[in-house]
């Protein structure tokens, strides 16, 4: 969402790009924009489907953003529920 930006590296938008996610050109393209390698990033997204499957396509590591704990979406070490956990993350 829009409120992440400011958080961001780098934002892409799939309509101005011609693809969307799960391809993982968009995730490549970011990765382009920040010059950096797939190991070196995180991306975290609010669908398994769409967000992971493209980053891991990508070979991204991915975290689940999952604010209110719905289901068990993935594993409780995948999600994260609150931005205050990125600074764990990203030390």
């Amino acid at each position: 969402g829009a409120g992440f930006a400011g958080l961001c590296g780098a934002v892409s938008i799939s309509g101005d790009l011609g693809v969307g996610k799960p391809d993982p050109a968009i995730f490549r393209h970011c990765l382009e924009r920040l010059g950096v390698k797939p190991e070196e990033a995180l991306f975290i997204g609010d669908s398994l489907e769409l967000d992971g499957a493209g980053a891991a396509a990508s070979g991204i590591e991915f975290r689940l953003y999952n604010p209110r704990r719905n289901k068990n979406l993935s594993p409780r070490n995948r999600e994260i529920a609150d931005l205050s956990e990125l600074e764990t993350l990203i030390g």
